[in-house]
């Protein structure tokens, strides 16, 4: 009898999948629509989905190291696991988040929701989010539920229709669920924007970039070793870590003062490049970790691009192709790292520790060293700071002593074994008598302003 993949949940048997048109779809990236269409044939590559029988059992096997990882935090040896093609053992192959597109396309994951996969945290406590993306990583198996997740079934009926034979793709439903095996992945989708070129940035601005452009290809050659698939399995130390070290040191080393931060640039179905980004006061730059290429310099409220950066490697990223940014902790970004007013999921204070400390020297991430870390109590929800408070005098007509402005540091979290969110809390208060600060009270009777670092 032929296989009835037209209607939901039809069969129970393994079906073949045959190939069928697809609907032209919307190529919004953050909208909750499609991603963009499988690659056309001269765009075939591994990077945008072309798997043999022998890459897919390679990733496979590094998916089971991985979630061996997770699981039990026993690492890889090094040296354990290489793929074959050696063009693969490379710093922008990476199969971290090649199921993503799919998992957002069948509607199991919202294109907003932050997967912690590079902090080995997945799901971000969601432990539904976490298997989905163990069955796609290690079994190539995806699961819609056509009660509670019919648009999402719809369109996994119509990725299965639309893949072609000798994918060898399979289906079948077990009660409300369709589940598939050997799905081709789909591709990044989204429409690249197009960003704010900063003018008339300071010399002192200018001339650290020109310093970056010198040394960047420099640091990036002496961090060249291990790429961030290797790192996540190995524990070791990746290249890119390595790199935005190195760029630390070299601003340190100058007298600049510049902000890093990391942000991938997620292309196809396998490619990311690890960025460093450096946020000085009037402008931003993205470094390419691979080969040290800077950016140009973008105003501070430009979205990130690394179109032109990507464009140095065109043996792996197509030009003109969706790109999508990710943040280290699996958050879809289009700026970047810095304080923000919201969060793209739910936070809340990270629970005392057990047995805890009122001063755990952290290191946060807008002040690396050499500059001191921070002593946080681990004692309290949200391992609060001291304040560090600022007396400003009143300036006649204005009344009273002055004002106070506090400032404490926390952390946050989406749940147990979450990556941690830095939590900024600015309390502004009208300053005690003769000028004291914090006022008696604090912070009672003061304004609260949140901020989180992403």
């Amino acid at each position: 009898m032929p296989c009835m993949i037209e209607r939901l949940g039809l069969a129970s048997r393994p079906c073949r999948a045959r190939p069928r048109p697809v609907p032209s779809r919307s190529r919004r990236l953050l909208g909750g629509g499609f991603g963009s269409e499988r690659p056309a044939a001269a765009q075939s590559s591994v990077y945008y989905g072309e798997v043999d029988a022998t890459l897919r059992s390679e990733l496979a096997q590094w998916s089971a190291y991985y979630w061996n990882r997770v699981d039990t935090g026993a690492k890889a040896k090094v040296g354990e696991f290489a793929f074959t093609n050696a063009a693969l053992n490379n710093p922008l192959f990476s199969p971290l988040r090649g199921a993503r597109p799919t998992l957002e396309q069948v509607k199991v994951l919202n294109s907003s929701d932050c997967d912690g996969l590079a902090a080995l945290q997945p799901g971000w406590g969601d432990t539904a989010i976490a298997a989905a993306f163990r069955d796609a990583m290690k079994d190539w198996k995806f699961s819609t539920d056509t009660t509670t997740n019919a648009t999402g079934s719809a369109i996994h009926v119509a990725l299965i229709t639309a893949a072609p034979p000798e994918a060898g793709a399979t289906w079948s439903s077990q009660g409300n669920l369709i589940i598939s095996e050997k799905l081709p992945l789909v591709t990044v989708g989204g429409q690249n924007e197009e960003p704010t070129i900063a003018t008339g940035v300071s010399s002192a601005t200018q001339a650290a970039i020109n310093k970056i452009i010198l040394i960047g290809p420099i640091i990036a050659a002496a961090s060249a070793g291990t790429t961030e698939a290797q790192s996540l399995i190995t524990g070791e130390e990746s290249h890119a870590t390595k790199f935005e070290r190195g760029v630390r040191t070299l601003l340190a080393d100058g007298g600049w003062v510049g902000t890093t931060w990391r942000v991938d640039a997620a292309f196809g179905v396998f490619g990311s490049l690890p960025l460093v980004g450096v946020t000085f006061s009037d402008a931003f730059v993205l470094v390419d970790s691979v080969n040290g290429g800077v950016s140009a310099a973008f105003s501070l409220s430009s979205s990130v691009d690394a179109t032109l950066l990507l464009g140095a490697h065109s043996a792996q990223y197509l030009i003109g192709q969706p790109i999508r940014y990710m943040t280290l902790s699996g958050c879809a970004t289009d700026h970047q790292a810095g304080w923000w007013p919201l969060m793209p999921h739910p936070v809340s204070p990270r629970p005392p520790a057990t047995p805890g400390s009122t001063c755990v020297p952290v290191n946060p991430p807008w002040a690396p060293p050499p500059a001191p870390p921070l002593c946080m109590d681990s004692t309290v929800p949200g391992w609060m700071t001291l304040p560090t408070c600022v007396f400003a005098a009143a300036v006649p007509p204005t009344p009273g002593p002055g004002t106070c402005t506090c400032t404490e540091y926390g952390h946050h979290t989406g749940g147990p074994g979450v990556p941690i969110v830095w939590v900024r809390s600015i309390y502004q208060c009208p300053a005690g008598p003769a000028g004291t600060c914090p006022p008696a009270g604090y912070p009672t009777g003061c304004t609260l302003v949140i901020d989180y670092w992403w």
